[in-house]
């Protein structure tokens, strides 16, 4: 069957391309890229060109001096104009339709819609050219003879039928028209307008179109689903419209059906493709809800459509969640996500909206009246979780109350962000509202993030020694390494202010290996001078604890500036030891097998308290 031939003109080559790309599947394409081409091609190939798609801005020569050109020209009048615009405003469509348009579509382009429209065009000329040729038949028997010949000449099926009172008198049937059912020609088949081996809904449907048709006289257009004689389930495009014929004072209709299985097929793997395109553009894949983009944009709504109601955004957030993840593998935190996303969306209804706003942060916007905050408590424990039986995940929630609606709803997240990490280590606080103080802090946190690689470069994180004195001889045995920051704006900085930051973005990793190093440096200085019993320890942090390398880093470090290792010791916090068991027992015996004392520090302040 050959392909209609539709005409493309932009002045814009990137449109052309995209244009071809929709349509060079089903069509052949002739490329214009300005008007005065375009008629130029019209004249050359005249009735060849089957649809005209055409911008209206163009230079040399627009869209709407073309169609002028066109009307003006009997050969060429005709052929149908489907104009391309990127504002397709009523006011352009008037204009458009009034200039000699068939139809309008929009920049940038659907490719289901584009099809649709040039097949529709398509469909509507066809029909035109066949009712015109039949028009001008007025014997029957030249009529039968030149109609049989004009029908099983075009590239669809055709079935023409009487109808009358007593019934529908099919007269007329093409070839193509028992191939596209799979029937057999030589069989009547009574009074049945389609031919289907089990689908008398359809048939049903197409009788309603026939009444409609002969009715007003307008040609009727429908998608069916059937299956053929042969049971093959097919989709046809069906445009039944009545048709003058002199030989009958009945109506007489004529039925166009074209297969668009394949169409279909692609039009819905399109679709499944868009589909696809645009989950992942709004949601997150692995729980299943908002991401933040698509949360934050139905908040905004949501927060324009209730304007009288007072909303908090809350956004949870899982202490320690890398280290759970090194600890417990991806696997099984991706399942701990899965239970938290499940137990937060119990509290919530159809008032509130739901989101992951990051890898261990859910979010969510709810009336303020709905906010319980016991509930927020009994929620941030969540030992019941089937993730170890000896692990404890502890969550915190921020909470920031919406007073003014022109803050975007971004920052509002991150607002509330800013406040569930706000708690810290402390296992005892469950939320925390934003507030200024929470606003200082996190201002003071984001200069202290920008300032830390610096501060490693320009060794401005100073150790100093507390002595550890054995009583009975009152002789000082050793010291505890302790990290103040020499900040060139804000000063002498204690731990409190930036080991939290550190171990929530991961510096802190960095910042142990430079304690070991500064503290290795001492005590090759105390070697050199004779001093070879007094030991050091360092705080070794969780996140180094769970890292792969420490202990090899370590023992490089002690070895390079030749300490022995009793006298570099290693204090762990009690909170190491709510994690995995036999990760920490595993990294314990190999700092004991390579002569490393391990001490706990602070003990009784935390879990065991």
């Amino acid at each position: 069957m050959e392909k209609k031939l539709i005409l493309l003109v932009d002045d814009v080559r990137m449109n052309r391309i995209l244009l071809s790309k929709i349509l060079q599947e089903d069509y052949n394409l002739l490329e214009a890229e300005n008007g005065k081409v375009a008629l130029d091609l019209l004249k050359a190939r005249g009735l060849d060109i089957n649809v005209v798609i055409l911008d209206i801005s163009m230079p040399v020569m627009g869209g709407y001096e073309v169609m002028k050109h066109m009307k003006e020209d009997p050969a060429l009048a005709q052929i149908p104009v489907i104009i391309a615009t990127s504002s397709p405003d009523s006011q352009t469509e008037a204009f458009a339709l009034a200039s000699g348009a068939w139809d309008l579509v929009k920049k940038p382009y659907d490719s289901i819609v584009l099809k649709h429209r040039v097949q529709n065009v398509l469909n509507i000329t066809e029909n035109i050219r066949l009712r015109q040729e039949i028009a001008k038949l007025h014997e029957h028997d030249v009529m039968q003879k030149r109609l049989s010949a004009i029908i099983d000449n075009m590239s669809g099926a055709v079935g023409m039928s009487e109808v009358s009172k007593v019934g529908m008198r099919n007269f007329y049937r093409n070839q193509q028209f028992y191939d596209l059912f799979e029937a057999d020609s030589s069989v009547e088949h009574s009074d049945l307008f389609i031919l289907s081996s089990s689908d008398e809904e359809q048939n049903r449907l197409v009788r309603d179109d026939i009444e409609q048709t002969i009715a007003d006289g307008m040609p009727v257009e429908r998608v069916l689903k059937l299956n053929t004689m042969k049971g093959k389930t097919i989709f046809i495009r069906s445009v039944i419209s009545r048709i003058p014929y002199e030989s009958t004072e009945n109506p007489v209709v004529m039925g166009l059906f074209e297969d668009i299985t394949k169409e279909r097929e692609r039009m819905e793997k399109e679709q499944q493709a868009n589909d696809k395109i645009r989950y992942y553009a709004e949601m997150d894949p692995l729980t299943d809800v908002f991401n933040r983009r698509k949360f934050c944009q139905v908040v905004n709504h949501f927060l324009l459509a209730n304007p009288s109601t007072d909303y908090v955004i809350v956004v949870s957030d899982i202490k320690g969640f890398k280290i759970l993840n090194v600890m417990l593998g991806i696997k099984s935190c991706n399942n701990m996500l899965l239970q938290i996303r499940d137990r937060l969306k119990s509290i919530l209804d159809e008032r509130c909206v739901f989101g992951r706003s990051g890898d261990d942060r859910f979010v969510f916007c709810m009336p303020h009246d709905m906010l319980d905050l016991d509930v927020l408590e009994k929620n941030a424990v969540l030992d019941y979780l089937d993730v170890s039986s000896d692990t404890v995940v502890r969550m915190s929630f921020g909470i920031y109350e919406v007073t003014d609606r022109d803050v975007p709803v971004e920052i509002m997240c991150d607002r509330a962000s800013h406040a569930a990490k706000s708690t810290g280590d402390d296992v005892f606080k469950a939320y925390a509202y934003y507030d200024e103080k929470v606003k200082e802090e996190t201002l003071l946190q984001q200069r202290l993030s920008s300032d830390m690689e610096r501060a490693i470069d320009e060794k401005q994180f100073l150790v100093y020694l507390q002595p550890v004195i054995c009583v009975s001889p009152g002789k000082v045995v050793g010291a505890e390494a302790l990290v103040r920051w020499f900040h060139p704006s804000y000063g002498i900085l204690s731990p409190g202010i930036f080991i939290p930051l550190f171990e929530q973005n991961g510096f802190i990793v960095k910042l142990d290996k430079y304690m070991f190093e500064q503290a290795c440096r001492i005590l090759a200085q105390w070697k050199e001078n004779g001093d070879e019993q007094t030991y050091i320890s360092v705080n070794l942090s969780r996140r180094s604890i769970f890292g792969t390398d420490m202990v090899s880093y370590i023992k490089s470090v002690a070895d390079r500036y030749g300490i022995r290792h009793d006298l570099l010791r290693i204090e762990i916090t009690e909170s190491v030891l709510a994690g995995n068991p036999e990760q920490i027992r595993t990294t314990l015996d190999q700092f004991h097998e390579l002569g490393f004392t391990v001490m706990m520090d602070d003990f009784g302040s935390m879990y065991s308290s």
